[in-house]
């Protein structure tokens, strides 16, 4: 299990995290849930962190990322850039051509991935 803060500051600041954290996420996680999010990432970056007093904003930050992450890989929270999928049966070359396309938005605009079903090892016509 984690270890807990050293000092009450510390205690003070991470027990408000898990509070933010919460409240942020009502209805998606329960506080339990993210109480065991910010041990994890307080436990994951205590350790090789460079700047100790920098540790509780990372820690959140880090939580934060890993809670949404969760969350939309549950179908809990839409994503908030639009995937592209571009799908070709054979992958030859065709869902490579409208790959560029979305690259001319910002890339937090967009994502894209050409997949394939039966990948080839050359271009068809």
């Amino acid at each position: 299990m984690s270890t807990p803060p050293t000092t009450p500051a510390l205690t003070a600041q991470y027990t408000r995290i898990v509070e933010d954290l919460t409240y942020h996420y009502d209805g998606v996680f329960s506080r339990e849930t993210v109480q065991l999010a910010v041990e994890k990432a307080r436990d994951t970056l205590g350790p090789v962190a460079k700047f100790p007093s920098f540790l509780p904003i990372l820690t959140q930050r880090f939580a934060r990322d890993q809670l949404l992450a969760a969350a939309q890989a549950e179908g809990n929270i839409a994503t908030t850039v639009p995937e592209i999928l571009f799908v070709c049966v054979h992958n030859a070359g065709r869902s490579q051509m409208p790959r560029p396309w979305p690259s001319t938005c910002p890339p937090e605009r967009s994502t894209s991935a050409p997949p394939a079903h039966s990948p080839t090892n050359r271009s068809a016509p």
